[in-house]
């Protein structure tokens, strides 16, 4: 999204919400904005990806800066208290830090963690930095069905019997253990749920795990993004957008 576009939907949102700041702006994803929502398979075997990008996305790489630069005017000119990126990579996040040009850090980075997928550079790159991590589909993400977990050749993160017997260890649940580590981690965490009993339920992890429960959870990781349980359908989701 070119600068103009994007302090113009800034403005947009502010004023549907009614204040003047925002707590947080944060750069949804490194990739172009697409054209439809559906995309054809067929199509994209015979005309490439790249048939699905807005107009004026080909230089991908360079719109992020862009991008990035309008987001530092935002909170330069105090329209937010603090911005961020979100599902970047370990390479995306290296070449903004690493930008001549760069004014204002990111504060936050927002990235599929869970014990399946550690995300390890993206992680000790953003302790390294002071990036908070803020994790998202830490209970296993909303996409996935059955069938990829067969795929995986694993259970459910919250059929995991390291998650199971950790839960029943501390009386808790397989979604406050999944939690729980993701905090111990020093994360933020962000469930979701339309359950009020869930939402009040994913509250109570005023517990500990030992360290064998964390290395336990940690020998999940199954390994680059191998892991990755989000947008498991789209085309884009393995591009690496340089």
């Amino acid at each position: 999204m070119d600068t103009l576009k994007q302090k113009k939907c800034l403005d947009q949102s502010l004023k549907r919400l009614g204040r003047s700041k925002v707590d947080l702006l944060l750069m949804h994803w490194p990739g172009p904005g697409y054209s439809a929502m559906g995309r054809s398979k067929e199509r994209i075997a015979k005309e490439g990806i790249q048939c699905y990008y807005k107009k004026g996305h080909e230089d991908i790489a360079a719109l992020r800066l862009e991008s990035w630069r309008a987001m530092e005017d935002a909170y330069l000119s105090g329209k937010c208290k603090a911005i961020g990126i979100s599902n970047f990579s370990e390479s995306h996040l290296r070449k903004l830090l690493d930008w001549d040009q760069l004014r204002v850090r990111p504060s936050v980075h927002q990235t599929e963690l869970h014990p399946y997928l550690q995300q390890k550079g993206v992680v000790e790159l953003c302790e390294k930095e002071g990036i908070l991590l803020q994790a998202y589909a830490s209970l296993g993400g909303q996409d996935t069905k059955d069938g990829h977990w067969k795929a995986l050749k694993q259970p459910a993160l919250l059929d995991h019997p390291a998650v199971v017997k950790a839960a029943k260890a501390h009386s808790s649940t397989s979604a406050c253990v999944l939690l729980r580590w993701a905090l111990q981690k020093g994360w933020a965490v962000i469930p979701k749920s339309s359950s009020k009993t869930r939402i009040a339920a994913n509250v109570a992890v005023a517990f500990e795990l030992s360290s064998d429960e964390m290395a336990a959870l940690d020998a999940l990781d199954l390994g680059g993004m191998k892991g990755r349980l989000c947008w498991r359908r789209d085309e884009l989701r393995d591009l690496e957008f340089e």
